[in-house]
């Protein structure tokens, strides 16, 4: 039987140690590796970005899932793929997609709850953008009082 050929994705943000970050990225992708009979065939990381432009290992991922380079895709973390309920259900119909938990466990979701996960991170993130608006200007009124 061939090796499932699968590709790490991972998306990090500058405010965090990248070095530590990675580390253990590599700890959790070493884990799953170790214990299912895959090959790597890459490992795709940006960097600080914010929209589809500024992600190119996003873009060459997305490439070679539709080239069929790819047959398994594995998300570490709290990684969020896309926000793009449309792609994020095309990528689930080319490949499968595993989420891996900061222990290098299966979480054992189902891909059906992608997309309730992927909204929940869309929520989670306009949730956040709005805290720290309103810490700011709550801060900016301090400072003029």
């Amino acid at each position: 039987m061939e090796q499932s050929r699968v590709a790490i994705y991972n998306r990090t943000s500058p405010q965090k140690n990248l070095a530590e970050e990675i580390k253990k990225e590599n700890k959790i992708v070493s884990a799953y590796l170790e214990n299912n009979d895959v090959e790597l065939v890459g490992i795709y990381r940006d960097i600080e970005c914010h929209t589809v432009e500024e992600r190119p290992q996003y873009n060459k991922l997305i490439k070679d899932i539709f080239e069929g380079k790819i047959d398994k895709l594995v998300i570490t973390g709290t990684n969020r793929l896309t926000r793009n309920i449309e792609i994020l259900e095309k990528i689930r119909n080319a490949v499968e997609i595993i989420l891996l938990d900061e222990n290098g466990k299966q979480c054992n979701i189902g891909n059906d709850m992608l997309g309730i996960v992927e909204f929940f991170n869309k929520w989670y993130s306009r949730d956040l953008s709005k805290k720290i608006k309103q810490g700011i200007q709550a801060s900016k009124k301090e400072k003029q009082a």
